[in-house]
């Protein structure tokens, strides 16, 4: 059986990758405590943040 968990259980701050145009290229979440099951998560416990990119790869929804 598959345990759910919800991302209200596993709180986080969301800083920016941006260019000096202020482009955002990717995100980096930095969990206050711990990161949910199943998230690649780097650091150590109390300090540990995961990259997201800005964009999913991947067909844009626009081009039928």
């Amino acid at each position: 059986m598959k345990t759910r968990w919800m991302l209200e259980d596993y709180p986080f701050e969301l800083d920016g990758n941006a260019n000096d145009n202020r482009a955002v290229y990717g995100w980096r979440v930095l969990w206050d405590d711990e990161a949910p099951p199943g998230i690649d998560a780097n650091g150590a416990a109390g300090s540990l943040w995961s990259d997201t990119a800005a964009k999913p790869d991947g067909p844009d929804e626009d081009n039928s």
